[in-house]
C-alpha cells in the first residue's frame, strides 16, 4: 500500500521557522493535507516532537519521532527513531554536545517550546541551529545502537548536504536512503536511486510549504514498525 509522508518539518522549535508552525497547526495541516506519515525534525532538539504525539494519535497520523541533525561538518542528517523515549534520550545527549551561543533574536524567532496542548512553556535560549560537535559517523554510529535511522537531508541543496561538503554520499556511510529537493537534478536523482532509497520531503519551514509536498511511499501497513521495516529494523 501506498501511503503519503513529510518526514521533514520544522516547528517554532527551530528558530527559522514560521511562528504559525505551532504543534496544533502543523498536525492540523497534516490531516488536511492527507498526510499518513508525518515527522516534526527541529534542528538538534525533539521537545515539540515529543509533545506533538497524543494529537497525532487522535488525528490517526503515524508521527515518527525525528531531529535534525548539524554534524561538526555542518552537514545535515535526519535522524529517526522507535520510540519517543529513545528520542528523548539521544536529544538530551546530543546537547551535551552543542556549543552554547547566545541567541540572537534581531536574526531568528525565539526557539519555542509547546506542551502537548499548544501552550508556550518556555524556550531553549542557546542557538540550536548550529553544527555540533559530533561527526558524521559517530552520529552514524550513536543513532545505530539506539535502533534508529539516519538518513543523510537535502543532499542535493549547496549548502549543509552531504554532496555540497563532501562531494558525494560517501560509501562507507551506511544509509539505506538520502533526502532530495523537489528541484534535485534528475540526473542525480537517477543516480543517487541506483544504491538508495529516495525521500521527498517539504523541510517545511511554513505551513504553506507542507502543502506543496505530495510524495508517497509503499508500506505493508500504517504503522511506525512498517516504516523502519523499510531500513531493515
Amino acid at each position: 500500500m501506498k501511503f503519503k509522508y513529510d518526514l521533514h518539518v520544522h516547528s517554532v522549535l527551530s528558530g527559522c521557522a514560521s511562528r504559525e508552525n505551532t504543534i496544533h497547526n502543523i498536525l492540523n495541516m497534516a490531516k488536511l493535507c492527507d498526510i499518513d506519515f508525518l515527522a516534526i525534525t527541529d534542528h538538534n532538539a525533539g521537545l515539540n516532537a515529543i509533545a506533538a504525539r497524543p494529537l497525532a494519535e487522535r488525528l490517526g497520523i503515524v508521527l515518527v519521532p525525528g531531529v535534525e541533525v548539524a554534524t561538526s561538518e555542518d552537514i545535515h542528517v535526519l535522524c529517526y527513531f522507535k520510540s519517543f523515549d529513545v528520542l528523548g534520550v539521544f536529544c538530551s545527549e546530543l546537547y551535551d554536545h552543542m556549543y552554547k551561543m547566545p541567541f540572537n533574536t534581531k536574526l531568528y524567532y525565539t526557539q519555542t517550546v509547546l506542551d502537548s496542548d499548544d501552550n508556550d512553556i518556555g524556550c531553549v535560549r542557546s542557538f540550536l541551529g548550529i553544527a555540533t560537535d559530533v561527526d558524521l559517523y559517530t552520529l552514524e554510529a550513536v543513532v545505530e545502537e539506539k535502533g534508529g535511522v539516519v538518513i543523510p537531508a537535502h543532499v542535493d541543496k549547496d549548502a549543509n548536504s552531504m554532496i555540497a561538503t563532501l562531494g558525494c554520499v560517501p560509501e562507507d556511510f551506511r544509509c539505506k536512503a538520502v533526502e532530495v529537493t523537489k528541484f534535485c537534478d534528475e540526473k542525480l536523482r537517477r543516480k543517487l536511486g541506483e544504491k538508495y532509497m529516495i525521500f521527498t520531503n517539504s523541510d517545511a519551514h511554513t505551513l504553506e510549504a507542507m502543502v506543496l509536498n505530495d510524495n508517497r511511499m509503499e508500506l505493508r501497513e500504517k504503522s511506525l514498525e512498517a516504516f523502519f521495516e523499510l531500513f531493515g529494523k
